[in-house]
């Protein structure tokens, strides 16, 4: 027995609807699949590029500090998720004032699980590093707050009182928490 191909006005073989059928459900589960994946990862990626930016800001203020030989506050608006840095009220900067780091934001889904060592200064929490570059100890600990972040892991960013600034990945375990 012969069996029949189907074939379009022009002469072309063409595909039947069952196997355009097919192939759209195929997508469909694949898609369905991989989209809960690709969320969870977004979260863990936000989550560490603010503890990473966090770092990176409390490194550079102990620097700058350091070089400009004057004090440099670190300050964070935990309602709002900023942080930045600034020369102190009331101290003369040899840059004018002005700080090439501007207000960054939390990734979205990050939220502050802790905070110690910080001075309350209205809505914002501040840390002052010294002109030799340190500070007094502290430590920012972070979490995802979405509900495709990982709860399992937590970022930890800790300043001794000697400006050694260290962020560390945690899980909860680890933690005791």
């Amino acid at each position: 027995m012969m069996r029949r191909t189907p074939v379009n006005c022009s002469g072309r073989r063409a595909f039947t609807l069952l196997e355009l059928l097919l192939v759209l459900m195929l997508i469909g589960i694949s898609a369905a699949t991989i989209v809960p994946h690709l969320n969870g990862t977004l979260g863990r990626w936000q989550l560490r590029e603010t503890a990473r930016n966090l770092e990176t800001t409390l490194q550079a203020a102990s620097q700058w500090a350091r070089v400009r030989q004057e004090s440099i506050v670190f300050a964070l608006d935990a309602k709002r998720g900023t942080f930045g840095l600034r020369v102190p009220p009331g101290v003369s900067s040899s840059g004018g004032g002005l700080l090439s780091v501007g207000r960054q934001s939390f990734g979205q889904g990050v939220e502050i699980v802790r905070m110690g060592g910080f001075t309350d200064q209205g809505a914002e929490k501040i840390l002052a590093f010294r002109p030799d570059g340190t500070a007094p100890a502290a430590e920012i600990v972070l979490a995802g707050s979405r509900p495709d972040a990982n709860r399992e892991t937590l970022w930890q960013i800790a300043v001794d009182d000697h400006g050694t600034i260290r962020c560390e990945e945690k899980s909860v375990d680890e933690e005791g928490e």
